[in-house]
C-alpha cells in the first residue's frame, strides 16, 4: 500500500468558538462543504498567498468544546500562514497556531487504507487519495519505516496535473483561475465574501475560469 510522509507539509490549528466563520471569511472555499477541502487564502489582488487542505476535528484535548479546523499547508509556509491569519482576527474567539512541531502529515492513495491516524480526502482530485494526521514531526517520523518514496507521490500529482505552490506556481502571482480547473482551483461556486472576492468576480465576468478565458501560469513537468 502507498503511504508516505510529506515532510515538507504542516498543520496550522485554528480552535475557538468562531473558528469556523472566521477561516470561511477569509478564504475561498465553503467551510461548511467538507467536500470542498482545498482552498485558498488570497491577496486584496485576487492572487494565491496561500492555499491548503483542511480538516475538522471533533476529539482535540486542548480545545474539547469547541469547533477546530486543521489546516494542511506548506511547512515553509506555517509561520507566516498564522501571522497573516492574526492580522484579519478582530472580535473572533479563535485561537492560531503553529502546530508543526507536534505533527506531521502523511499521505495515501490507495483506497485499502486503514490507519489508526485521523484522515481526510486530498479534494483537488479523486486518485490523489487521502491524507493523514501523523504524530511527532518528520525529523521523528524519519527514524521509522515508511512505506513508498515521497517521489512516487510527487509523481502521481505530476501525471495527474495537479499544480504545487512555489514548485508549478509561484505565491502571490497567480489567480486560482491560473493552476487549474474548477474542480482542483479551491473556488466555492455560491460565496460572495471571502479576501480579494471583489477581483475575482471581475475576472469572472471577463471569462476567467472557461476554457477560452483561462490562461495558465502553472508550469508542470
Amino acid at each position: 500500500m502507498p503511504t508516505v510522509l510529506l515532510a515538507d507539509r504542516a498543520f496550522v490549528r485554528v480552535a475557538g468558538r468562531d473558528a469556523i466563520s472566521f477561516i470561511d471569511g477569509l478564504v475561498t472555499c465553503d467551510m461548511a462543504r467538507p467536500s470542498e477541502n482545498y482552498g485558498c487564502l488570497l491577496t486584496p489582488e485576487g492572487k494565491i498567498a496561500f492555499d491548503f487542505l483542511w480538516t475538522r476535528i471533533f476529539h482535540d484535548p486542548k480545545f474539547p468544546d469547541v469547533p477546530h479546523l486543521w489546516l494542511d499547508c506548506p511547512r515553509s509556509l506555517a509561520s507566516n500562514f498564522v501571522r497573516q491569519l492574526i492580522e484579519y482576527r478582530r472580535e473572533e474567539n479563535v485561537v492560531v497556531e503553529d502546530i508543526s512541531s507536534a505533527f506531521s502529515v502523511g499521505a495515501s492513495w490507495d483506497a485499502r487504507l486503514q490507519t489508526k491516524w485521523r484522515t481526510y480526502r486530498d479534494g483537488r482530485h479523486k486518485d490523489l487519495g487521502h491524507r493523514f494526521i501523523v504524530y511527532g514531526s518528520p525529523e521523528q517520523q524519519h527514524r521509522l519505516q515508511w512505506r513508498a518514496d515521497p517521489h512516487l507521490y510527487e509523481d502521481l500529482r505530476t501525471r495527474l496535473g495537479v499544480p504545487k505552490g512555489g514548485v508549478d506556481f509561484a505565491y502571490g502571482e497567480v489567480s486560482p483561475f491560473e493552476i487549474g480547473n474548477a474542480c482542483s482551483n479551491g473556488l466555492s461556486g455560491k460565496k460572495t465574501h471571502y479576501i480579494g472576492f471583489e477581483k475575482i468576480a471581475q475576472l469572472r465576468s471577463e471569462g476567467a475560469g472557461t476554457l477560452s478565458g483561462t490562461h495558465s501560469k502553472v508550469s508542470l513537468p
